[in-house]
């Protein structure tokens, strides 16, 4: 299992006061780019081609789980 923890800052919101979702996704890009690596054999590279993310409310809160 991979985790990711990120904790707000407010350099990281956008006009509104949330945390920017290219902040979050890029997250959960990495976390899944370990979860991924966690699975390979020795010696193999992982690399995201693309995903995609469905955001359905705004990020708020004092720390971030991917």
């Amino acid at each position: 299992m991979t985790e990711i923890v990120l904790p707000f800052r407010q350099e990281l919101t956008q006009q509104h006061g949330f945390v920017h979702a290219g902040i979050i996704t890029a997250v959960v890009d990495s976390a899944c780019g370990y979860a991924a690596l966690s699975l390979t054999p020795p010696g193999v590279g992982v690399l995201t081609v693309a995903f995609k993310v469905n955001l359905l409310s705004e990020a708020s809160g004092r720390r971030f789980l991917a």
